[in-house]
């Protein structure tokens, strides 16, 4: 009766640990699904966060590319003013033409001072200003081409 014991417990021993093996190895497997699961998620967010990345870059490198807009715009306002400076008016009419558009490079200049370090106004607002600055200049260029 006593092999016949060890034999019951040995068998229910060996049952119980299959079934033990078994459990782990379904925990197990659940876990493996979880973290699977988990780094998909990772891996969207992560994919998420990078287009965010992209998007605020190009929304800086657009902030910049406005910036250095203004910035051509100031340089090309000092060369227009150099090459006033230097042309010489013989006539008391080409000296008005002269002051009137060397007055109102000086006027751009500000205004693009103005647009620079003001934040208040909203980029939409901001550009078309920036907008109507270089046709402005563009019908001063034209002017001075005239002359």
């Amino acid at each position: 009766m006593s092999k016949s014991f060890s034999a019951v417990a040995f068998v229910s021993l060996f049952l119980s640990s299959a079934c033990a093996l078994t459990q782990l190895q379904r925990e197990n497997e659940e876990s493996q699904r979880r973290i699977e699961e988990k780094e998909q998620a990772l891996q969207a967010q992560e994919a998420q966060r990078s287009a965010l990345l992209s998007q605020q870059k190009r929304l800086l490198a657009d902030l910049e590319s406005k910036q250095m807009t203004l910035s051509e715009i100031s340089a090309k306002l000092v060369d227009l003013q150099r090459e006033n400076d230097q042309i010489k008016a013989d006539t008391a009419a080409q000296r008005k033409t002269q002051e009137r558009l060397d007055s109102q490079l000086r006027q751009y200049k500000a205004d693009i001072a103005a647009l620079e370090k003001n934040n208040s106004l909203p980029n939409v607002e901001k550009q078309k200003r920036i907008e109507e600055l270089k046709k402005q200049i563009s019908a001063q260029l034209k002017l001075m081409l005239a002359l």
